[in-house]
Parts: C-alpha cells; sequence; structure tokens
C-alpha cells in the first residue's frame, strides 16, 4: 500500500492498494474509517482478478456497516460495457465513469483513470491538462520531427535500442520520482514483445560512468524551480564517457500533464522503430489467460494445478534445497554482456 502525498487541503488523502497480500489489505482497512472512505474500483476490462478481489472484499465489509447502502462509499473507473460497469450500477455505486474503450490501460494516465483520483485530491486538472495541450502543440503535425520533443525521445530510445543500447535508465529528482514507475510500465509492456524491447530501470543510485556498459541510455527529468537535479554531475560524467543521455526540464509539477503526453508519443515511436506495434500486449493477456486457467483449476479441484510447460532458464527449487547454490550459479552463468537478470520477491 503507498499513501500519495500532495493532497490539497479539504479534499481526500489517497491510498493505492497495489497488494493482494492479506496483510496489505488489512493494513489499509486498520488505517482509515470505512464508513467515511471512497473507494475508487479502476479496471479498465473490468475483470481484473486482483481488483475485482479488492472490490468484493471492502464491498462485504461496507455491507455489514451500512447496509443496502455500501454502493454509496464506491465508484467505478471502466470501459462500456464490462462486468464491473454492470456490477456498480447493480451495486448502486456513487458514480460509475465509463472511459473511452479505445484506450489503452498504460496510455490512460490523463482520461478517467488518472483524472478521478486526481480531482479527489484535489489537483487542479485545468493545470494538469493545460500542460498536456503545451505539448500537443510542440508535438503537432506540422512541427518538424526535428524539432519534435517527442519524436526526438522516441527516435533516440529506438535507435539505441536497434544499437545494443536497450536498457532505459529513469532518472527524476524527488518531486518527480514517481513518474518513474509509471513511465516503467510504459515501457516495458509497450515494447517488450516478439522478443526485442526496451527494459526500464527506475530509483537506480547512478555509479560512476565507467560502472556500465555500452547497453544504457539514461534520460533524466527535473523542474526550473530546482537549481540541479541532484545529478547534474553524473550526468555529465556519464555524457562525456559516450552514454546516451538527454533531459527535460518542467516549469512545476503540473508540467506532469505535459510528460504523459510526451512519454506516450515517444514510446509509440520507439516501437514503430523497433518494428513492434506498442499498442498490443500478447504477453501480458498470455499471463494473465494462464492465472485465469490456474485460478479455474485450483476452484473445481481444491489443487492448484502444475501442468504449466517448463520453459528454458525455469528454476523450481525449494529455498533450503541443497542443490539450489548450484543450480543458481549455474543459471546465472548463462548470462553474457548486454543481458540482464530480474528478481522479482514475493514474500
Amino acid at each position: 500500500m503507498r499513501e500519495v502525498l500532495g493532497v490539497r487541503e479539504g479534499y481526500l488523502d489517497l491510498r493505492v492498494l497495489d497488494s493482494t497480500d492479506p496483510a496489505a489489505v488489512l493494513a489499509v482497512e486498520a488505517a482509515v474509517d470505512l464508513e467515511t472512505t471512497l473507494f475508487v474500483v479502476s479496471s479498465k476490462s473490468g475483470g481484473t482478478t486482483e481488483t475485482a478481489s479488492f472490490h468484493a472484499y471492502f464491498y462485504d465489509r461496507l455491507r455489514e456497516l451500512d447496509g443496502e447502502h455500501a454502493g454509496r462509499h464506491f465508484v467505478a473507473v471502466t470501459d462500456e460495457g464490462t462486468s464491473l460497469q454492470r456490477e456498480a450500477l447493480d451495486q448502486g455505486f456513487r458514480a460509475v465513469f465509463v472511459n473511452p474503450s479505445d484506450i489503452g490501460g498504460r496510455f490512460s494516465a490523463l482520461s478517467f483513470f488518472g483524472m478521478v483520483p486526481a480531482a479527489l485530491m484535489g489537483v487542479d486538472l485545468e493545470r494538469l491538462l493545460d500542460g498536456a495541450r503545451a505539448v500537443a502543440v510542440e508535438c503537432g503535425p506540422d512541427v518538424p520531427a526535428s524539432e519534435n520533443p517527442a519524436l526526438r525521445l522516441g527516435a533516440m530510445l529506438g535507435e539505441a535500442a536497434l544499437a545494443g543500447r536497450d536498457k532505459l535508465t529513469f532518472v527524476a529528482e524527488p518531486r518527480l520520482r514517481p513518474l518513474g514507475a509509471w513511465v516503467e510500465q510504459l515501457v516495458a509492456e509497450s515494447t517488450g514483445k516478439d522478443g526485442t524491447g526496451i527494459v526500464p530501470v527506475d530509483l537506480e543510485v547512478l555509479g560512476d560512468a565507467d560502472a556500465y556498459g555500452d547497453d544504457r541510455v539514461f534520460v533524466a527529468v527535473g523542474l526550473a524551480s530546482v537549481a540541479a537535479t541532484g545529478h547534474a554531475g553524473e550526468l555529465m560524467d556519464l555524457a562525456r564517457a559516450g552514454h546516451p543521455v538527454t533531459g527535460r526540464e518542467l516549469d512545476d509539477v503540473y508540467g506532469l500533464g505535459g510528460e504523459f503526453l510526451r512519454w506516450e508519443i515517444a514510446v509509440a515511436t520507439a516501437g514503430r522503430i523497433l518494428g513492434i506495434d506498442p499498442f498490443d500486449q500478447p504477453n501480458v493477456q498470455e499471463s494473465k489467460d494462464n492465472t485465469k486457467r490456474l485460478l479455474a483449476g485450483y476452484i473445481a479441484s481444491g489443487e492448484l494445478l502444475e501442468d504449466l510447460p517448463e520453459g528454458d532458464g525455469r528454476l523450481a527449487y525449494s529455498v533450503d534445497d541443497p542443490d539450489l547454490p548450484a543450480a543458481l550459479a549455474e543459471f546465472l552463468g548463462q548470462a553474457r554482456p548486454g543481458d540482464y537478470v530480474a528478481l522479482q520477491a514475493y514474500v
């Protein structure tokens, strides 16, 4: 669970529940007064398993506290015709925001999915969207590609990846640092497919220039009101060492509206250069389908299925298995320059 800072006085505190770990769910429940809390249930497909689980749990808790009026503690954000839309209407949600269905989930920061929670926490939506409108003009069809900031960024990322620099390191000063998590998903899901892609690296502590190989690109975002990003010297050293480095300075935090649009256009451009469709998500859907199949099998039999095909490099050892160290060493020994190792700890 993450608590978002920057809420205006008189508006609602925003808490983002992003873990299905029971302890995380109970921590949120303990931290809020359920009867004075507004729950925003957001799902483009309307059937996202984790979101549906949160919805079901807290709706049942509110039914215990507020009976048939439980729905007034909820609003929904979803696409037209989804199961969530139907359920929200049946349960008497306070409001249902129907998003345009042609906006992909990771490209939806400036749609209802981003704007509804922003409005609830007191963000000046007009100022935020003014930033997006300004970038829309900067990146308009009458602007030469060489002067278009989004096309320039996308071209840099795409061409760098083709040349082997497929690790994008995102650098931001503290107030803008949360943007990196959004950029990370946008880049990874949009470009990672068909055996190609760009690997985003967020929240990394920058090292010396000689600590990096020739597979890195660095993109920095800072505020004009701050004398330096805090990384200016390090970025300059990286550039001098021959690493591609680019940056953008925002007038204030409301410039984030423009950054959302700039990155969306840039990632679409990079996908075009890499020869992939940045708007589809075959592997994401495959993962969802596998998860649903496993859950269906568990519900039907009471036991988890174990029939997923073994893939190359997949290990299946318990942490106390004496063969684990040797197997792990052999696995890591396959790494070659330009590869990366991802550790995903579910604890």
